[in-house]
């Protein structure tokens, strides 16, 4: 909640570094293996053979990573998968898309569903309605995206797409006491 207010009042600075995208979704990932199987959903990555490397904020990219994960799972029917794209060779994005086999969102509700607090109509589960529109916020602070590229059929995909670089980026490197 409070990261939530943070950006929503433009106090949330990121710090951009150089990580292995690859690693971090993959640690994710592993995170969340035991809350899918409690939840009965088969979760399943696909990652590119060479691993994604970009400079991110990684604390945000890991709460980026969380509530996509975690809405996929909670509202999957049986299957999650995780697709992580690289950056095509004419383009300096990389992508993720979070699919799952659950109950579609209606069209009207595609573009709403990253408003703070909004929650569809109907729906059940247990939330407050703000991570997806705290994702939201921190994919605009490392100017990227997410949008619901499907969503009135079974199949739901929310993309992720990040810049594999930054304007401000710091190089961090390991010091060894001598």
């Amino acid at each position: 909640m409070l990261d939530f207010r943070k950006t929503e009042a433009d106090q949330f600075g990121l710090s951009f570094v150089k990580a292995d995208i690859s690693a971090l979704l993959t640690e994710q990932i592993n995170n969340f293996r035991q809350e899918a199987i409690k939840n009965g959903v088969q979760l399943n990555i696909e990652l590119p053979q060479e691993s994604i490397v970009a400079f991110v904020d990684i604390e945000a990219l890991v709460k980026i990573f969380t509530n996509l994960l975690s809405n996929a799972i909670k509202y999957a029917a049986t299957n999650v998968k995780v697709i992580a794209l690289p950056a095509p060779a004419t383009e300096d994005h990389f992508a993720i898309q979070f699919i799952n086999d659950g109950k579609g969102i209606p069209l009207e509700f595609r573009d709403r569903i990253f408003e703070p607090f909004f929650r569809v109509r109907g729906n059940e589960k247990p939330g407050t309605g703000i991570g997806l529109s705290l994702a939201k916020s921190l994919a605009d602070l490392h100017h990227g995206s997410i949008h619901l590229t499907s969503g009135e059929t079974n199949l739901i995909i929310f993309e992720l797409k990040l810049p594999i670089r930054q304007k401000i980026e710091f190089k961090l490197s390991s010091w060894k006491k001598k």
